[in-house]
């Protein structure tokens, strides 16, 4: 469920469109909130750009409270949300279903802090979501969201996703990601801006496009 006119892009791979998030989160932000359910490849590439940045990562646990029915859904989300006002927190990174199964209420989330005007950037990893639980990001608008097509459907091969959810940053996000500032250059990402007349740096490299098929 998208919001009208939400630019959605897709990759080979989704820790391209990860780290250039990153990027852009980093970019943003001074503070960011990061619960202990991300995807540990995905911590590692959060915590490498932000070296460039000299940004902080403002750690949550979560996991096994959730795991073990301490926290509900409505106090998991009183709890981050506690947690990033009273750290100054600016940005926050999370899986909304985490690789083992530790859903965080997304919009829930996002509303409280948007009430406080304190998100600059906010990416959600949607990988285990999609197509397993059902995705509102009009409800929800993030600024980034991210995940794949490989776990569903057939698809086989990789497939990374974004969507920009949120009409007040899509533009700009969107514009991110012309001319110098592809996603690692991914050659599939590179392949679709081609078509769509968005301009290439140089000629383009033999891309794959057996994901976008099956998908």
């Amino acid at each position: 469920n998208l919001p009208p006119s939400a630019p959605v892009l897709f990759a080979s791979r989704g820790s391209a469109l990860m780290r250039w998030a990153a990027r852009q989160l980093w970019k943003r932000c001074r503070r960011v909130l990061v619960p202990d359910t991300t995807w540990p490849p995905y911590a590692r590439i959060l915590e490498e750009q932000r070296f460039a940045s000299g940004g902080a990562v403002v750690p949550v646990a979560i996991r096994e409270s959730v795991q073990s029915g301490e926290l509900s859904a409505r106090e998991c989300v009183a709890h981050l949300a506690n947690t990033y006002l009273r750290h100054n927190c600016d940005g926050l990174f999370f899986a909304a279903v985490s690789h083992d199964g530790v859903c965080v209420p997304a919009s829930p989330l996002l509303a409280v802090l948007r009430e406080h005007e304190r998100v600059q950037c906010s990416v959600i990893d949607g990988a285990q979501e999609f197509a397993h639980l059902p995705v509102d990001l009009k409800a929800t608008t993030c600024d980034i969201w991210i995940g794949g097509a490989h776990k569903w459907l057939g698809g086989h091969q990789p497939l990374g996703i974004t969507c920009f959810a949120n009409p007040d940053s899509a533009g700009g996000l969107h514009q991110s990601l012309i001319g110098e500032a592809h996603a690692d250059d991914d050659p599939l990402l590179r392949f679709l801006q081609f078509l769509e007349r968005h301009p290439v740096r140089d000629v383009l490299e033999t891309v794959n496009i057996a994901p976008i098929f099956s998908t």
